[in-house]
This record gives C-alpha cells, sequence and structure tokens, in this order.
C-alpha cells in the first residue's frame, strides 16, 4: 500500500525518476564549474566587453592592508583592545535603579521601602530579571510582583544593579 501510494503521489505531481534527477544535478554542476574556470582562465578583453558579458574580477589585496582586522595579544598576555566580551551592561537602567534607591538611604531594603522602590521601578519601566517569568514559584513580569512572590531575590536583583552602575563608573585599567 505506502508503494503504491509513493508512486501515485510521483504520478500527480509529474515527479521525475530519483536516477534521472540524480543525472540533472551532476549535468548541471559539470556545467557550472566549467563556467566557473572558463570565467577565471579567459578574462573578457574590454573592447569585447558587453553588460551581458561583464566579468568582475575580485581586486588582490595590497599586501600591505592587513585582512585579520583583530588585534594582537601581545607576549604580556594582555589584549591591546579594551573591549570585554559579552553584552554591554544596562548603565542606563542601572543608573535609574541608583537613583530611585538612593533616595531611601540605608534603610531601602525595609518592607515600606521595598515596596515604594519596587513601584518606581516599575513606572521607570525597568526591566526585571528575565528568569523570574518562568519560575515555578511564582511567574513575575514586574518589580511589585517579583517582591511578592520572592523579595529575597529583588534585593539580590537591585545590588546587582548597583554593583554593575559602580563598576561601569569606575576608571578603566589603562585611565580612561
Amino acid at each position: 500500500m505506502f508503494d503504491y501510494y509513493i508512486k501515485r503521489q510521483h504520478e500527480e505531481q509529474e515527479a521525475l525518476p530519483a536516477v534521472e534527477v540524480d543525472q540533472l544535478l551532476d549535468s548541471q554542476e559539470a556545467a557550472l564549474l566549467a563556467a566557473a574556470a572558463a570565467t577565471v582562465l579567459r578574462p573578457v578583453a574590454p573592447e569585447q566587453e558587453t553588460v551581458e558579458m561583464a566579468v568582475k574580477v575580485p581586486q588582490v589585496p595590497d599586501k600591505a592592508t592587513p585582512i585579520w582586522t583583530r588585534t594582537e595579544i601581545p607576549e604580556s598576555g594582555i589584549k591591546t583592545q579594551d573591549r570585554k566580551r559579552g553584552p554591554k551592561a544596562d548603565t542606563e537602567n542601572h543608573e535609574k535603579v541608583v537613583r530611585i534607591v538612593g533616595a531611601y538611604g540605608e534603610t531601602w531594603t525595609t518592607d515600606d521601602n521595598l515596596l515604594e522602590i519596587c513601584e518606581e521601578l516599575d513606572k521607570q519601566e525597568v526591566p526585571v530579571s528575565k528568569t523570574w517569568a518562568t519560575r515555578s514559584d511564582g511567574v513575575a513580569r514586574t518589580w511589585s510582583r517579583g517582591r511578592h512572590h520572592y523579595q529575597h531575590l529583588v534585593i539580590k536583583a537591585i545590588k546587582d544593579r548597583i554593583s554593575a552602575a559602580e563598576k561601569a563608573n569606575q576608571p578603566g585599567p589603562t585611565g580612561s
């Protein structure tokens, strides 16, 4: 039954047999390779060139122009480039967190203050941790909901953002 079904589908779609398709592919590949070889070996003279026959030969780069654009690692093992790996820090939102929490001073972790801070973070549209939306102990897509489900993680997330803002404001190793 299965073979009958396959044969019927091939007939309805006017499909070619696999052997014939393989032969067609082989002949097309050979023609393509021959055309590519002829193009490289037989460039067209400028007076014979037409729009249809124009051959664009890639220019060979000057030997003085480096083809490798990465910076070298000196023998000391320190990279010459200051760029760190990974995504760039979200300094704008980290600064928002610092401004909001800074208004509460050292007592920002108390329940009442944390409630107000979370409401302000939501109002300022500071993104929450991505993993909060998939937690099994309570899904949270806002700071207020996160405080309701797992206050300790909200405090940790805020501390992490404050720490990231402080790191971003420190000068780099080269004194920049």
